[in-house]
């Protein structure tokens, strides 16, 4: 496919559960200078899929920030739901377009934390902070993928739900996700960033609920970086077993993380 609608020069990027991603030149009409991301929802979606895409479609017209991706159009073509974005540069912290420097993906995750104080201060929760959830620009970050944030409530999960190897012990014992777990998920992603290693390394690769009983009993393993004390300190502090042990809020976690980058990397 070269072209949908009057956006043309398609490029795959690639697949989630429930869409494809293209990369596209914009139409005048739009008024903008840079490229965009497509999203096509795959035509044999289920509710439950279609659900996710419309809960994402409504959440990205609900913030407008500089922290959290923006939604420039929406519509239905050819028996497909589809949604265009703005478009990151350097890709996500999961596959950069580009080697990034250690700077350049702390900053963009602490731009991400940013985007989840906006998100926690409208009561919603990510339930799914992971580096492919931080695009990557030129000047930091932002965050997407807002498919399975829900409002932050009291009720227990009958079902874990986030990404294995960032995934909050609480979550995966079943309870309630909360803001605690999202900075769970930002702990294990600058830990990786730092190390290149997983907390979770021996978790089992092949078998989803053994995976999940791991991290419910094994606790996560960090590695010392001496030369990054106080990044380690925010790694330690969002990777506490305990949720009420974590960063109290988004606001103050993105505080400790730009004092951190300046002690250690700047």
């Amino acid at each position: 496919m070269k072209s949908w609608l009057d956006y043309t020069g398609l490029i795959f990027l690639g697949e989630s559960n429930h869409g494809l991603y293209f990369k596209a030149t914009p139409p005048s009409r739009l008024n903008l200078e840079s490229d965009v991301v497509i999203k096509l929802l795959v035509q044999d979606s289920s509710d439950a899929q279609w659900q996710s895409v419309a809960q994402e479609i409504r959440l990205l017209n609900e913030f407008d920030s500089e922290w959290i991706v923006r939604i420039l159009e929406t519509g239905h073509k050819h028996g497909r739901i589809y949604y265009v974005m703005e478009y990151a540069t350097l890709g996500t912290l999961a596959r950069p377009s580009r080697a990034l420097s250690t700077l350049e993906q702390v900053t963009a995750l602490s731009h991400g934390v940013k985007g989840l104080s906006l998100l926690h201060s409208k009561g919603y929760i990510h339930r799914d902070v992971r580096p492919s959830k931080i695009l990557v620009h030129e000047n930091g970050g932002k965050l997407n993928d807002l498919g399975i944030a829900e409002v932050n409530s009291l009720e227990e999960n009958s079902v874990p739900t986030g990404s294995i190897g960032f995934m909050a012990p609480e979550v995966a014992k079943g309870l309630k996700a909360s803001p605690a777990s999202d900075f769970f998920g930002i702990g294990a992603t600058l830990h990786l960033i730092l190390t290149s290693q997983s907390i979770y390394p021996n978790v089992p690769k092949l078998d989803l609920m053994e995976a999940v009983e791991h991290i419910a009993t094994v606790p996560p393993t960090i590695k010392n970086v001496k030369a990054k004390p106080h990044l380690m300190e925010i790694i330690s502090r969002c990777l506490e077993l305990s949720p009420d042990a974590r960063p109290e809020n988004a606001i103050r976690l993105g505080y400790d993380l730009e004092l951190a980058i300046e002690k250690d990397l700047e």
